[in-house]
């Protein structure tokens, strides 16, 4: 009987060591769970979400219909990248055909998009096609997350082209690129046109961020294409120029002229405003016209305003030269062919302006 009762109480102490050893390592084991899982969650990254957006097939901005489609894209990229933890890649390689123009608009908020979200933008481009010479021509490749390449850019229509940016405070690198053609381009220029051009990009730029202005310096930028091809034997060569800036537009600086008496309308424009009260296209059409075709002041004495009916008067002078000019919900256009220009309005307001100036350059005499 006595051995009996020391086996059962034995039997069950060894048990309850047992249980208690079991339950104090299962604890240890959850606890090191818990230890590696909070360790982990720490350490890895939050999941970010990429959103790919299809670049449109044609990037062109002197039309509307194909301009809108430029702008849906880059307003989704906003939309998307406002979010929070996300990024956005654009995928170039259904771009079947590229507009200097369409593609200055493009990259100039493709820029502000990546200085707005470091590291969250990127693109997709098809090896060694256009696009991606044009990112690696311009310096832009590495910045929006393309792998590097050993290859140089050697389309013809890549490497003759140049880009420039800055902010208010970089003008001079526009005087200083207008110089270096004045020096190099062996062509028949119009006398006066480089300072012609330094005038109106400069005042227009001046213009876009008037005094007072809330936005950041450094969004404050302007993009500018270039490119010249020379000509050979009796086959023109050309001169092309693009310039945007995101600022305020042409039209609000010229409502400051009305507003002050610096500027007056014809009759005929006050009649068509009275006709047309409430539409405010029809006031941006004729505020963009009269910056380019004939600002008449108050004494009647005519003024060179932004510079740009000379630009003008340089197009109308050649025989396929061309000027657009977007601004607000109006866009002028220029063929020399036709003798004269015309402006047209926009369903939808453009964001600040741009600028785009082509004329042909023949060969010197003797050369």
């Amino acid at each position: 009987m006595r051995r009996h009762f020391f086996r059962g109480s034995h039997r069950t102490w060894w048990l309850k060591q047992r249980d208690a050893r079991k339950r104090t390592k299962l604890a240890k084991e959850a606890g090191r769970r818990r230890n590696r899982n909070a360790t982990a969650w720490h350490r890895s990254p939050k999941r970010v979400h990429t959103a790919v957006l299809k670049v449109p097939v044609h990037l062109v901005a002197e039309r509307e219909e194909q301009r809108a489609k430029l702008r849906q894209v880059i307003d989704s990229a906003f939309e998307i990248l406002m979010r929070g933890n996300s990024r956005v890649r654009f995928d170039f390689s259904s771009v079947a055909k590229i507009f200097p123009g369409g593609m200055l608009l493009f990259l100039a908020h493709l820029e502000l998009l990546q200085l707005s979200f470091p590291g969250r933008v990127l693109v997709r481009v098809p090896p060694g096609s256009i696009v991606s010479q044009l990112l690696q021509h311009f310096g832009l490749a590495e910045k929006l997350g393309l792998p590097p390449t050993t290859v140089s850019p050697s389309h013809e229509s890549v490497v003759h082209w140049r880009y420039l940016t800055g902010t208010r405070a970089d003008g001079p690198k526009i005087t200083e690129l207008l110089n270096s053609y004045r020096n190099t381009v062996n062509a028949e220029i119009p006398e006066g046109l480089y300072d012609v051009l330094a005038e109106a990009f400069t005042n227009v730029r001046q213009h876009a961020f008037p005094q007072g202005d809330k936005t950041f310096e450094d969004l404050k930028r302007w993009w500018l294409f270039s490119r010249y091809v020379a000509p050979s034997g009796k086959t023109a060569g050309s001169l092309y120029i693009g310039v945007y800036d995101i600022g305020v537009g042409i039209q609000r600086s010229m409502r400051a002229k009305l507003t002050s008496g610096e500027i007056v309308f014809d009759i005929a424009d006050e009649v068509m405003l009275a006709f047309n009260a409430g539409k405010n296209r029809i006031l941006e059409k004729l505020l963009l016209s009269r910056a380019v075709d004939h600002e008449r002041s108050s004494t009647g004495l005519g003024n060179r305003g932004l510079g740009l009916p000379e630009m003008k008067a340089f197009v109308l002078q050649t025989q396929s030269g061309r000027l657009y000019i977007l601004s607000g919900r109006a866009q002028y256009t220029c063929f020399a062919s036709q003798g004269e220009g015309f402006v047209s309005g926009c369903e939808t307001s453009f964001p600040g302006t741009l600028i785009l100036w082509s004329i042909p350059v023949h060969q010197k005499a003797g050369v």
